[in-house]
């Protein structure tokens, strides 16, 4: 995935375009990470959330059970209305407290 995404960066971003792969994260700004439950990059979502707390970012893992990679196209799922109304409230709250 990472070969695919990063293909042609020039190496002096990759900072900025995988954080996760920054030794100290703690300047970074607070975070809402989602994992879904069947995908392939859950894990790193979930290495990441951790790592971000561990250096004392503010992070709100939310792990979507059931859910895949792609799995909120499908808005009139009862379960996609949910977790879209999740993301909103999240981000709005960061924004709150970031003023």
């Amino acid at each position: 995935m990472w070969d695919a995404y990063l293909k042609g960066a020039d190496e002096s971003l990759l900072p900025c375009l995988v954080p996760a792969r920054c030794e100290d994260l703690k300047n970074l700004p607070d975070a809402y990470i989602e994992a879904q439950e069947i995908d392939v990059l859950h894990d790193e979502a979930v290495a990441y959330a951790s790592a971000l707390q561990k250096d004392g970012v503010s992070v709100e893992l939310n792990e979507i059970a059931g859910s895949y990679h792609g799995f909120d196209s499908d808005l009139s799922s009862p379960l996609v209305r949910r977790v879209i109304a999740h993301r909103i409230a999240a981000a709005q709250e960061m924004i709150k407290e970031m003023r």
